[in-house]
């Protein structure tokens, strides 16, 4: 072993102890012009999580959301949310916008960043999501139950439990190292948030972040012997609280990737940077610790990550891993509480299956045995010798985020990019329950109701096969755009980054690439509407066109700016309309032949995405992301300016998504947002909150099933959702709810209730079909504010639809029974 205290040059650990301290004040524009010009001359790795790749997922992300001032608003959701739920409307126990049910993928998950053990009972899990919210379990992972419902779905950072009172809870919000590419834009956080009730309320603590503040959440720990004292670490600096979050002191500047108590001495605190400091006052004041390590990376760009670990198996000891992306990790000892370290034999890169730096930089020590390690990368490698061996472990799915090692000091569990899950010895997934998924966009089967395709991110497309733990991967990485030829259920189209397209004849069952262009992040491919051998797509300098299924492709136009979003308008196909990220909508009447900026009069903030009237192709809405108070919904009767804004009262939060109901009387349409979803026709003055039953989640694209009407939410974190198209007439800015249905529980195991809000007596009829159209139950009854109890004990499990015939509207409401 190697000792580092004896010949560190002091005029270099002077310059890393000066670096450490500044902090980038880039805006998103100018880190990504820098980010560009870097990797202008390096080789591109296009294949997993490289970080290139990272880059530009994150650059997909972020601009939509920060143009044009370059900052996103870190508590934007968090206040959008609580001015909705404050509206009238909200208090009344009429209000029925939506009746959403989960869809699943319920057994696939998603990103975990953190997952912890109640240190005053060993069975109940907390569990923390890059974009989910906050989890529990009582059952040792068997199931879950969502805490985030009274907040916005958050990213989760760190989870701190009260070790003498369990419901006494804290939550560091934000994605830890999520987008590392710049500790500035970590997407939403509302700092730390605390309960004192178990988790089913929340409120703000005295630690949170205003625009344009710029902090990512990275840990938080609690003093073990006094719980109103707690230390974060973030991206610009250690806080403390020792009144239990009330107020909050920055004792150190700087990215702080890690931090820990000392297991025995509650004075002495460690913390990473690029080098390792130490506190001895309990985190008031810290020191530079002269003679370790100093990390810094000569080849990649900010993709380095420290971890720091002690043992109370031998309370002086302190370990430290330092991993940079796909180049190998170093791993550091000292047993002299930090003073000098030396190293140990670290896993190989092919051990862990390759380091990830930032992203999976795991280290666990247990707390019984200093010789029993993890080390995390793609997989995890555990050392049971203090790295004379180690051994590579599977966990279910890849990019390790988070270990724990349970009370025996041998078992664990942890988080990846597929969930959780439990070794102990035997892997065991424990994802039940579990609300996860990233899904960016879908299509669904308009002829199958128990069929659609999602692109989930760092999971592929995935095939809903109408269950919600119904579901299967039939293609690709990072699943982006999917698409159902309208006229042949077999024909499949998915996708993957940059705009790589594949065909499939035999409904997912196998793919054939496609040789269209490059694309963004997200490329639009869109189906004649009716024709379905010609498509559409949009790439990053042309607008393509294949009139044999995909099989070939010809160039409509090589002018047009990269292409975020598109439509072709139903009544006339010749009439296309394409808009990129920034501003800017060309439309073509002739079938792309020429192309006209219709852009004038619109909002200078990003477009995200357009929506066609199925009857008229000059009638068109634009919806905007973004941060621009009132600018978040356009419309024009005439195929461009002018362009009336019809964003009403809309919360000041980005919109993602726009669905025209074609066979609505009313002109409906639907909004997805940071928060959910919105709804408003030519009856409404105003924008309803069409969120019932939904999440407050990411909505990334809504679509329309009219064969079972209803309507489809993808969701960036919380799965695949639908709920009954909107029925409520409006007047001025009320929801009059005259008749209305809910069906609960949903799902079910038989028994469930069916809820009738009738103004006066009415004659109704009820049956209820199952997916074949075969009718399993029908009554006939007259009532008023009935509530009517069905049992479907004698069905088999599976999806079946409650008729209710005889209201204004004959209301179908989807009920699983499980």
């Amino acid at each position: 072993m190697k000792t580092f205290s004896t010949y560190l040059l002091t005029i270099l650990l002077l310059f890393v102890f000066n670096s450490v301290h500044s902090q980038s004040t880039k805006n998103f524009f100018e880190l990504q012009e820098e980010l560009n010009q870097y990797y202008s001359d390096k080789k591109i790795d296009f294949s997993g999580d490289g970080e290139w790749k990272q880059f530009k997922r994150w650059e997909h992300f972020m601009q939509q959301r920060v143009y044009p001032s370059g900052y996103l608003d870190p508590t934007a959701t968090w206040t959008a949310y609580e001015e909705e739920m404050a509206k009238p409307i909200h208090k009344s126990e009429n209000d029925k916008a939506g009746s959403w049910t989960y869809m699943g993928a319920g057994n696939y998950a998603g990103r975990v960043n953190c997952v912890i053990v109640d240190p005053n009972d060993t069975n109940t899990y907390w569990l923390g999501g890059a974009s989910s919210g906050i989890w529990k379990s009582t059952n040792r992972g068997a199931s879950w139950v969502d805490m985030s419902n009274n907040i916005p779905v958050l990213t989760i950072a760190d989870i701190v439990i009260n070790p003498t009172n369990s419901n006494e809870i804290y939550v560091a919000t934000g994605d830890n190292f999520g987008w590392e590419y710049s500790s500035t834009f970590f997407g939403y956080t509302m700092g730390v948030l605390k309960s004192t009730d178990g988790g089913n309320t929340w409120n703000t603590t005295g630690l949170s972040w205003n625009l344009p503040q710029s902090t990512t959440m990275r840990r938080m720990v609690s003093h073990p012997n006094s719980p109103n004292t707690l230390i974060c670490a973030t991206s610009t600096g250690i806080y403390t609280t020792t009144n239990g979050g009330v107020n909050w002191n920055l004792t150190k500047s700087g990215n702080v990737l890690d931090l820990e108590y000392h297991p025995t001495n509650n004075n002495i605190v460690y913390a990473v940077t690029d080098s390792i400091f130490r506190s001895i006052d309990g985190g008031a004041s810290w020191n530079w610790l002269p003679g370790t390590p100093i990390f810094t990376n000569p080849v990649s760009y900010k993709l380095q990550r420290v971890s720091v670990e002690a043992t109370p198996a031998a309370p002086n000891n302190v370990y430290v891993m330092y991993s940079w992306q796909g180049n190998g990790g170093w791993l550091y000892k000292s047993t002299n509480q930090g003073l000098t370290f030396d190293s140990i034999t670290p896993p190989t890169n092919s051990q862990v299956n390759n380091f990830l730096g930032y992203w999976t930089g795991v280290l666990e020590v247990s707390h019984v045995d200093t010789n029993r390690i993890i080390v995390g990368g793609t997989s995890l490698a555990v050392t049971t010798d203090e790295g004379t061996n180690w051994l590579t472990t599977s966990n279910n799915y890849v990019d390790q985020h988070a270990v724990t090692f349970l009370p025996d000091g041998v078992s664990y569990i942890g988080g990846n990019d597929g969930g959780c899950y439990r070794r102990d010895p035997f892997l065991t997934s424990l994802n039940n329950g579990l609300q996860l998924v990233q899904i960016y966009r879908m299509g669904g089967d308009p002829s199958n109701s128990n069929v659609a395709y999602t692109g989930r991110q760092d999971g592929g497309t995935l095939k809903y096969l109408g269950g919600v733990n119904s579901w299967t991967k039939v293609y690709g990485n990072d699943g982006t755009e999917a698409i159902v030829d309208y006229t042949n259920s077999n024909i499949v189209y998915g996708s993957y980054q940059f705009g790589n397209y594949a065909k499939s004849t035999n409904a997912g069952g196998s793919f054939t690439q496609i040789p269209v262009g490059n694309g963004l992040w997200l490329a639009p491919m869109v189906i004649h509407p009716t024709n379905p051998l010609i498509l559409f797509y949009g790439g990053t300098s042309e607008m393509e066109k294949s009139i044999d299924g995909g099989l070939s492709w010809n160039n409509i136009s090589s002018t047009l700016p990269a292409t975020y979003s598109m439509d072709v308008a139903p009544s006339d196909p010749n009439t296309i309309y394409a808009a990129s990220t920034w501003s800017t909508i060309n439309k073509t009447s002739n079938g792309g032949t020429n192309w006209l900026n219709i852009s004038f009069g619109l909002p200078f903030t990003a477009i995200s995405h357009l929506a066609v009237s199925a009857t008229d192709p000059n009638k068109i809405w634009a919806v905007f992301s973004g941060f621009l108070a009132g600018e978040k919904v356009y419309k024009s009767t005439n195929g461009g300016p002018p362009w009336t804004n019809v964003s009403g009262s809309l919360p000041n939060i980005p919109i993602n998504c726009i669905e025209y109901d074609d066979q609505s009387t009313r002109e409906a349409i639907y909004i997805g947002t940071d928060i959910g979803v919105y709804y408003k026709d030519n009856t409404l003055s105003d924008w309803v909150y069409f969120s019932t039953g939904l999440p407050n989640v990411i909505v990334t694209e809504l679509e329309i099933h009219y064969a079972s009407g209803m309507i489809r939410a993808a969701t960036h974190g919380r799965g695949l959702w639908e709920s009954p198209l909107q029925n409520v007439v409006g007047v001025e800015n009320t929801i009059t709810p005259t008749n209305t249905v809910s069906v609960f529980p949903n799902p079910t195991e038989g028994q469930f209730n069916i809820d009738l809000n009738l103004t006066e007596t009415t004659d109704i009829n009820i049956s209820v079909s199952n997916t074949l159209g075969q009718v399993v139950y029908q009554q006939n009854l007259s009532t008023q504010f009935k509530r009517v109890s069905l049992d479907l004990s004698g069905q088999s499990n599976g999806i079946y639809f409650v008729n209710v015939n005889g209201l204004e509207n004959r209301v179908t409401r989807k009920i699983i029974k499980q």
